[in-house]
């Protein structure tokens, strides 16, 4: 019987360590194919996801062992591999070799060797098996030129295997959470919401992509800065979380920066999380808007004409910007002097300012 060295359960605890460390499914299938060629030395190991009328979804590494081409020769003698067989029937079955089940002779008989496996140099195979949504096969592959793989292989891939059965697990559930927060998040994007999540320390764990566009266009190039804030807004952020909840200080708590631009301004809440804080970023015209104007009653074109006119623009101007004519002009601002029920220019551009100012 093989027994383990000190040597071999140190690369297994390493191994474990490593695949155990939390990341999506992507990232999983192609760090683990990586993590156990410390612990098995072979020549080509590949992560594959195998079905029957369904094209092989698959991580090599190398990564570039197997052409396109041959993957297609693959998928067309791969009903020949006994080890597809073996785990589509005992997905929960210990680490296997194709010599279990077949002589080197045998082997070489198949399609599948001739045109695949002999293209890349292989004549051994030993399969530990994995999740994969079904009708699916999972496995890791551990493929060599020679000699096969020994008993004390399969031992430790054997111990490896419900390690990276649970490892996959947790990648699987860790991409969903991932999938779920990305869908709420671009969510709040299309209402016009930026988010950035901060840890305890301040560091920026998560920014979307609206609030690193605004905190870069409302700070200049030095918005954001990898896992930082800019300088002034971190200033703001920390006088915020030490003054919330400070005994007869309550002068700013709650209240949110505003950053003013030439056209619009940024708005940011901060709201404090358990283990950091939750920074809710949101961008406000500070000029009126058509769309906002049409609210009080004004035809698309007639919100168009008084949002000119309230930022000072003559008639002349406006016809220019709009490819109206100054009489056309005049005659828009006196339907929305009678709909606003207004007498003059100075007065309607009042009214307009008093509208809720639109948000995107």
């Amino acid at each position: 019987m093989e027994h383990l060295t000190q040597r071999d359960i140190r690369a297994l605890v390493a191994c474990v360590a490593e695949i155990s460390a939390l990341r999506d499914l992507d990232a999983f299938r192609d760090h683990v194919v990586r993590a156990i060629a410390k612990v098995v030395p072979a020549e080509v190991i590949a992560y594959t996801e195998i079905g029957f009328g369904q094209p092989t979804a698959r991580v090599f590494h190398p990564a570039h062992v197997v052409t396109p081409d041959l993957m297609q020769t693959f998928e067309h003698h791969k009903h020949e591999h006994p080890l597809i067989r073996h785990f589509s029937e005992n997905p929960q079955a210990r680490a296997a070799k194709i010599s279990d089940f077949l002589t080197q002779r045998e082997f070489h008989r198949l399609g599948l060797y001739n045109e695949f496996f002999r293209k890349i140099d292989v004549e051994h195979q030993i399969v530990i098996g994995l999740p994969a949504p079904s009708p699916r096969v999972g496995g890791v592959a551990l493929s060599r030129s020679g000699p096969d793989f020994s008993e004390r292989d399969r031992m430790l891939l054997s111990v490896l295997q419900p390690h990276i059965v649970q490892a996959h697990r947790n990648a699987a559930s860790f991409s969903q959470i991932k999938q779920e927060a990305t869908l709420a998040l671009t969510g709040l994007e299309e209402i016009g919401r930026g988010i950035v999540l901060l840890g305890p320390d301040g560091a920026v764990r998560f920014a979307t992509r609206l609030a690193r566009q605004w905190l870069t266009s409302y700070f200049g190039h030095r918005g954001m800065r990898s896992k930082r804030l800019p300088e002034a807004l971190q200033r703001w952020v920390t006088f915020h979380v030490t003054t919330v909840g400070r005994p007869g200080d309550v002068s700013a708590a709650g209240k949110p920066l505003v950053v003013e631009g030439p056209e619009n301004r940024l708005v940011v809440r901060l709201i404090p999380a358990e283990g950091g804080s939750l920074l809710l970023l949101q961008q406000q015209h500070t000029v009126p808007r058509p769309a906002s104007l049409e609210a009080l009653g004004l035809s698309r074109r007639e919100a168009e004409v008084l949002a000119w006119v309230a930022q000072g623009k003559t008639d002349a101007a406006i016809g220019m910007i709009l490819s109206l004519s100054p009489r056309t002009v005049g005659k828009h601002l006196e339907h929305i002097y009678e709909r606003l029920g207004v007498e003059n220019r100075l007065a309607a551009a009042a009214l307009a300012y008093t509208t809720p100012l639109a948000t995107f």
